[in-house]
């Protein structure tokens, strides 16, 4: 298992700096929670997104990978 959480890592760090569309699952406010076309619900990590305005659930968004932890991405809507 820690194999396969290095390999998953490595290809997380990859996408740091590109955009993604993302489709917006949770809404916190100005933090949402959301998925990309890669990401299989409930199986994959999450990309957690910050925003200068609120997001709706359903709603797509491109997001800009800022960073990310072992199995989830963080990013600000562009």
């Amino acid at each position: 298992m820690a194999k396969q959480q290095q390999i998953f890592t490595y290809l997380l760090k990859k996408k740091i700096g590109k955009r993604l569309q993302v489709l917006i699952n949770e809404n916190q406010g100005k933090v949402a929670k959301g998925r990309s076309q890669y990401d299989a619900l409930e199986i994959d990590g999450v990309v957690h997104v910050s925003s200068r305005y609120p997001l709706r659930v359903g709603e797509f968004v491109i997001v800009k990978n800022k960073q990310t932890d072992s199995y989830d991405l963080y990013g600000t809507v562009v």
